[in-house]
């Protein structure tokens, strides 16, 4: 019995080493020899298997484990279902994890806390089911729990991706009103949930609201930002959030460059796009397609089709990929200024890049020759886009069409 006891001691005092160590692979696989060696397991044993489970991402083996418990006579508890309940949330597998919740898949009594619930909620976020997550929430009111930062941040990204942004800042008073201390990651997913409706009033409310309980802004709460004002128009707002983060030193990603350079385009301001896109490159960045479609679209929109091919030049010298948004910009830029013998190399060049050609890449071409009276070159540009199987519309009719009056 005192050698039983000796390997049981032994064998959790090496599964914690690893589990301190953060090596879980490790730890999952001393925990299969113990069970081959059939040394008895007891609670210490299995939590520290599920933990490892739950940080590899091993959702099911977590739940094989939790089964096999009553045979091997170890009670479940709290801290083991905490952890298989994570490792379902990592996982998306919120029914499971809910299923837990529920003590539907575990035998015998287990009282949750509030982890139990917050897991559960985070469970139902990535799942994008903000009404689950909105009912554990208020089972944890309703109980002498206490809701968490952990657990209102959750339900609040959880209504901002199933695009309750009033629920989400309601929930942002109820924390006020109930003392809850907020964070950066509560705000960012406030801001996120006004961003997905373009409520960029609120967004910049928000991120006003950030400063004055004293938390630092970083790259998700101006990503954020910039994208709610890039999607409303309110390119001048963008670029103010922008360059805060410049004089903050808060770190540039390419998601906000391209947010920024994006807002730009739809508000015309060509200049400021590239402008941005220097900055861009300056901050270490690599450039990514994204961006430079960003403001290879502003060009294209402010009729500076020199611009445009030279972003075109610089992306071939760089071995940034040009896709379909990319060469229709430049043939429309060129279209808009009636060069119509680049917009047929461009057009051209994506079938020797093998780009995908559309309607609105041949449409684009066909107008460029309509404007530049070169009606043969027209026709010819019609007979390869029915060669090729690409739908013509009412556009490309009216401009082959426009093409041949103008001869």
């Amino acid at each position: 019995r005192r050698k039983i006891e000796l390997d049981l001691m032994i064998s959790n005092y090496m599964l914690n080493a690893y589990i301190v160590g953060s090596k879980w692979t490790h730890t999952l696989q001393l925990f299969r020899v113990i069970a081959q060696a059939a040394v008895e397991f007891d609670s210490i044993s299995v939590n520290a298997a599920i933990r490892a489970c739950d940080a590899a991402g091993e959702w099911e083996m977590a739940l094989q484990i939790l089964s096999e418990m009553p045979r091997s006579q170890v009670e479940s508890n709290t801290m083991t279902l905490n952890a298989a309940m994570s490792a379902c949330e990592k996982a998306g597998k919120w029914e499971t994890a809910l299923q837990l919740c529920n003590g539907i898949l575990v035998q015998g009594m287990i009282e949750l806390d509030t982890v139990s619930y917050n897991a559960a909620i985070s469970a139902c976020e990535k799942g994008s089911k903000w009404d689950k997550a909105m009912e554990l929430l208020e089972v944890i009111s309703q109980s002498k729990m206490k809701s968490t930062v952990v657990s209102f941040s959750a339900a609040i990204t959880s209504c901002g991706k199933g695009g309750e942004w009033e629920r989400a800042l309601q929930l942002l008073k109820v924390m006020a009103q109930g003392h809850v201390q907020c964070s950066t990651i509560t705000f960012n997913a406030a801001i996120s949930a006004c961003e997905k409706t373009g409520l960029w009033e609120n967004a910049l409310w928000l991120c006003s609201a950030m400063a004055w309980s004293e938390l630092e802004h970083n790259s998700v709460t101006c990503s954020a930002v910039i994208s709610t004002c890039e999607k409303a128009r309110e390119w001048e707002k963008a670029l103010d959030v922008f360059h805060m983060m410049v004089e903050c030193h808060i770190q540039l990603n390419m998601i906000t460059c391209s947010a920024a350079i994006s807002a730009c385009e739809k508000g015309g301001e060509w200049e400021k796009a590239l402008h941005l896109l220097g900055l861009t490159e300056q901050s270490m960045m690599e450039l990514e397609t994204v961006c430079c479609n960003a403001a290879m679209s502003a060009c294209e929109k402010g009729y500076e089709w020199e611009h445009v091919l030279q972003l075109l030049s610089a992306m071939s010298r760089r071995n940034i990929e040009s896709t379909r948004i990319t060469l229709s910009a430049a043939i429309s830029a060129c279209e808009k200024c009636g060069e119509w013998k680049r917009a047929l190399q461009l057009l051209n060049g994506m079938a020797q890049e093998e780009v995908e050609r559309s309607t609105i890449s041949y449409n684009s071409a066909i107008s460029a020759c309509e404007k530049g009276r070169a009606w043969s070159n027209a026709l010819d540009t019609l007979s390869v886009m029915a060669q090729n199987k690409i739908k013509s519309n009412t556009i490309t009719c009216n401009a082959a069409i426009g093409a041949c009056e103008k001869s």
